[in-house]
């Protein structure tokens, strides 16, 4: 992603003090999470897709419910992490 032109950014914390960031570059959009602890870890990449916005909208337990807008399609995509 280092070499990449990204074009946005988004930043949403969970109930559970988990932050999710979103990127949407020139070629390719993803969603990455970050630990209370410090760790980041990839939960999607995906080429020819553009996502505009997200929010981590809903803790049920363990799993948070996260809402994305792809731009391209316009659709709404929800995606459930554990």
């Amino acid at each position: 992603m280092r070499d990449e032109t990204v074009f946005s950014e988004r930043l949403s914390i969970a109930h559970t003090d988990y932050m999710y960031l979103c990127v949407c570059g020139e070629i390719f959009s993803s969603l990455y999470e970050l630990t209370p602890v410090g760790q980041w870890t990839e939960l999607q990449y995906r080429l020819s897709e553009s996502y505009t916005d997200m929010l981590a909208f809903a803790v049920i337990g363990p799993i948070t419910q996260i809402l994305v807008v792809e731009g391209k399609r316009i659709q709404k995509l929800s995606l459930n992490q554990r």
